[in-house]
């Protein structure tokens, strides 16, 4: 039951960030996200998806792992675009 709270509270999270992925590739501008923010979000995902590991939690290794690929498609972006 525990854990089937973690990954229900994780999918929640992790859906929230598909919106502004999808917004920043069919606008294919970022100007608005910062980089520095999303630089040490996705340090901080990337240390609790290994966090998760270590404690062998399948809602934080997913939710945190897959918010983490989000994410950095956000960084990409806003380096990519960073001129337009």
């Amino acid at each position: 039951m525990i854990e089937a709270i973690g990954i229900i509270a994780g999918t929640c999270t992790t859906l929230a960030f598909i919106p502004q992925l999808k917004k920043i590739w069919i606008s294919k501008s970022a100007k608005d996200i910062s980089t520095q923010m999303y630089i040490f979000y996705c340090s901080g995902l990337l240390l609790w998806t290994i966090y998760g590991v270590l404690i062998n939690s399948v809602s934080i290794i997913i939710a945190n792992g897959l918010t983490l690929l989000l994410s950095l498609g956000i960084l990409f972006l806003k380096i990519k675009w960073r001129h337009i």
